[in-house]
């Protein structure tokens, strides 16, 4: 008997891998509850802001002649698609395009998002990038336990901070609740530094302490109401929810436990993992995502792990770091304290080679790959041919928010 698991990568169509019924340990496709068209993601965004949970509607949350920053978190989908449901919202309420400002992480997302949202920018509307090194973009908002607190002028300015983030489950790796995408996401270059840095998280108490650090600074900057953009499974949004901070998060965490709460029977000794969405969701941080939870379900004894992405960004100083080792482990454990971007990526393969052998299916040339200490995957072929030797199997699809759970 053969079991027939589906993987979803990238924005592929699902593929299907032949495993042996008896290797087969669960994951794979399941059903998802529904997801938004581009002209519906306008529409819930509207909606949802006119009738937030916990909030009242848009319309007496501001007043004419306010000046109001969108901040858009990392990995929102469909972000034109929001902007465009909250710029309808603001303008019902009375707010002019001119007085908007669209906020994103960087320069290079600004530049995409302004290109799809030309109607609206050549009417008015602001898109602009933070840049996280440049002072004159920073403003002090205030003293947290003696630190200075920096944060975007376009946000500090602002009479109106609404934050769009993309939501995610609470148990997540790095999950700090919905106002993840202002810090430090929007924050100076030595505090992005510090949440960069590569075993960070390997701390009990760190997730913890990021989410209170996190709270804090969306109430400084007073930013009463959120929106969050809930991803549906296949690719797509599944719903968008706005309203006050604690009603939302309720929200978001009963939607993405129906919708990408996974349940596991028992470890597996492979463990494929893919990354689905678009060219913004193909990223190193995703990666280090997807290799933390995979080693959650893997066996502990001679396990592997199979990433499977479209991932086409060179790696960076951390990475390149990691392979000058050479596969020299002890090395490579020098990494612990690295912070820069893709820091926490290569401290992840660490751990994992630690652990057993990483295949790694990219749109990387295979001497890259291979430089990192893992082995390329050049097709789906070889994936299933890697499926189908292992002794038990788990497949992750879209690990970047699944949270797998133990069977009761």
């Amino acid at each position: 008997m053969s079991y027939l698991a589906q993987v979803h990568l990238g924005e592929l169509p699902p593929l299907e891998i032949t495993l042996r019924d008896e290797a087969w340990r669960g994951g794979g496709d399941r059903a998802n509850s529904g997801r938004l068209a581009a002209a519906e993601v306008v529409t819930a965004t509207t909606a949802a802001l006119e009738a937030p949970v916990g909030f009242p509607p848009l319309s007496q949350a501001t007043v004419p002649g306010d000046l109001v920053a969108i901040a858009i978190g990392a990995n929102v989908r469909h972000a034109s698609d929001v902007v465009r449901g909250v710029m309808a919202a603001l303008e019902t309420a009375g707010t002019e395009r001119s007085s908007v400002q669209v906020v994103t992480g960087s320069v290079e997302e600004a530049n995409r998002l302004r290109e799809q949202l030309d109607d609206l920018t050549g009417d008015g509307l602001v898109v602009v990038g933070h840049v996280p090194g440049d002072n004159e973009a920073l403003c002090y908002l205030a003293a947290v336990e003696d630190e200075p607190l920096m944060i975007s002028r376009q946000l500090f300015e602002a009479d109106v901070v609404i934050p769009v983030g993309c939501g995610r489950m609470s148990q997540s790796r790095d999950a700090r609740g919905v106002y993840e995408s202002i810090y430090p996401r929007f924050a100076d270059v030595l505090t992005q530094r510090r949440y960069a840095q590569a075993d960070a998280l390997d701390s009990p108490t760190a997730g913890m302490i990021r989410r209170r650090e996190t709270e804090q600074a969306g109430w400084l900057l007073g930013s009463a109401l959120v929106v969050q953009v809930i991803p549906a499974r296949g690719g797509g949004v599944a719903q968008v929810v706005a309203g006050a901070p604690d009603d939302v998060a309720r929200v978001v965490d009963e939607t993405c436990d129906r919708e990408w709460a996974l349940t596991i029977e028992q470890p597996a000794q492979l463990v494929v993992a893919t990354l689905a969405g678009g060219p913004e969701e193909q990223t190193w941080d995703n990666v280090a995502r997807a290799l933390h939870t995979a080693a959650t379900v893997a066996d502990d004894e001679q396990s592997a792990v199979a990433i499977c992405t479209q991932l086409d960004t060179p790696p960076g100083k951390s990475l390149k770091k990691l392979m000058a080792t050479g596969g020299n482990l002890d090395r490579a454990a020098q990494l612990n304290d690295a912070q820069t971007d893709d820091a926490q990526a290569a401290w992840e393969i660490y751990k994992a080679l630690c652990r057993g052998p990483v295949f790694f299916m990219s749109q990387l040339e295979s001497e890259v790959v291979e430089d990192l200490g893992m082995t390329p995957i050049a097709s789906t072929d070889e994936l299933a041919r890697l499926a189908q030797r292992s002794a038990s199997c788990i497949v992750l699809n879209e690990v970047q928010y699944t949270v797998p759970k133990w069977a009761e």
